[in-house]
């Protein structure tokens, strides 16, 4: 057991009309388990929700990017610098409901601090990120 908070994700997007439960469960090094709360996520929870992950995060050339939809949607993704000025289109058009993934390629960035952007519906979503 560890006393700085940790992150965790997973994308995973339930069917219509169903209800998905979720509990964190912890081992230790010594073998002994505790089972977390337990988290309930419904389709209405996300609907035309955009969620993305980057891994790794910092990094230095290239990177993986997942973008899950539950719904089919028009769909821009976009690198922008840190004043929010954009660098890269991604993607910009419709994505089919599911789990997309997207390289992105980042050599000729400078190092520093990034946005990855999507917006859907008006709506925008950010992910930091640092490249070295």
């Amino acid at each position: 057991t560890v006393n700085t908070p940790r992150e965790y994700f997973f994308v995973d997007i339930p069917p219509k009309g169903v209800m998905l439960r979720y509990r964190l469960k912890q081992i230790d090094r010594d073998g002994t388990t505790e089972l977390g709360p337990e988290l309930s996520v419904s389709q209405r929870d996300i609907a035309s929700a955009v969620q993305m992950t980057l891994s790794p995060n910092p990094l230095s050339h290239e990177g993986q990017l997942a973008v899950a939809l539950s719904e089919p949607q028009d769909v821009e993704l976009l690198v922008c610098d840190a004043l929010g000025a954009r660098l890269m289109t991604v993607h910009a058009g419709t994505l089919d409901a599911g789990i997309h993934f997207f390289t992105l390629r980042l050599a000729d960035l400078v190092p520093g601090k990034y946005f990855l952007v999507s917006v859907s519906d008006g709506r925008p979503h950010l992910i930091r990120f640092v490249k070295i």
